[in-house]
């Protein structure tokens, strides 16, 4: 496995940084893709102010949590290939189009999943308090390409005390992503493939990914005061209790933006979480 830089305030949330690159699939004469080339990968850093509830991080559930570690990435892989699932338990990327550009054949590359997402864990710990864990948006980024934001996904499986959620999240409303190139490349609108058979012939269902900024703590309206919860949460801890966070940067396959253009990309994947406390919650309606 990879080790990369993770850095990591406590206080409002945690945060990790990873420098990816969006890579072309090669060596294969059908593909969502048709070119083949790389960019560079620039190491980043950043920050996070100290606010709210203290979320202590590790990559480890028995390890030492601190406002500092080392982020773990499966494998060797700095780069995203296209490929298409539903519920992250199998993804699939496609073999073969016909003459149209349509994809009709696909393989699992389950097992291999490190090698075409950015894939990991990170574990969260509240100190202080029990909190409602929520994604803090300023301090969370996939780079300003419209294009790839437009075909990328971040899966998020939240584990607390037994207990798995999975969040598959869209990042199109990020930025203004009208001007990114679309062209159909499956025959359904809004899908993702479900399983295949034995030739590689998919199954499709409709594509379950949310808004990602659902999940945003709000900004609070005075600089200094703490984040208000969102619209939706990505879990509760107890005080004391740990989430596990399973994550999957991908490209989805069969979005209309997964295309040629979003080659020759780099992103910057940057994820901060937030802690907000009932009593945090509690003092603001108060305010109000």
């Amino acid at each position: 496995m990879q080790n990369k830089k993770i850095w990591i305030r406590s206080g409002a949330g945690a945060l990790l940084w990873i420098v990816i690159l969006l890579m072309a699939l090669t060596a294969a004469t059908y593909a969502w893709f048709s070119g083949g080339s790389v960019v560079n990968v620039k190491p980043m850093s950043a920050a996070i102010s100290d606010k709210g509830v203290d979320l202590m991080i590790s990559t480890n559930r028995d390890g030492n949590f601190a406002e500092t570690c080392e982020l773990v990435i499966d494998g060797n892989n700095a780069a995203l290939y296209p490929v298409s699932t539903e519920k992250t338990d199998r993804f699939y990327t496609g073999i073969s189009q016909n003459r149209n550009g349509l994809t009709i054949l696909y393989k699992d590359v389950t097992e291999e999943i490190s090698k075409y997402t950015i894939h990991g864990r990170v574990y969260l710990k509240a100190l202080n308090d029990d909190c409602e864990v929520y994604m803090d948006g300023s301090h969370t980024s996939f780079g300003a390409s419209v294009q790839s934001l437009a075909a990328m996904r971040l899966a998020l499986k939240i584990t607390i005390d037994g207990n798995t959620e999975l969040k598959i999240l869209r990042l199109d409303e990020l930025e203004n992503t009208s001007g990114a190139q679309s062209k159909r490349t499956v025959a359904g609108e809004n899908v993702v493939v479900s399983a295949i058979d034995q030739i590689g012939n998919a199954t499709y269902v409709n594509d379950p990914c949310t808004d990602i900024r659902d999940f945003y703590a709000q900004e609070p309206e005075k600089e200094d005061d703490d984040p208000l919860p969102g619209k939706e949460k990505i879990g509760f801890l107890k005080q004391d209790h740990i989430a596990e966070i399973e994550f999957w940067l991908y490209l989805e396959g069969c979005d209309d933006q997964c295309i040629d253009p979003v080659q020759e990309q780099e992103v910057a994947l940057q994820l901060g979480f937030a802690g907000i406390t009932a009593e945090d919650m509690n003092g603001k309606q108060e305010e109000r």
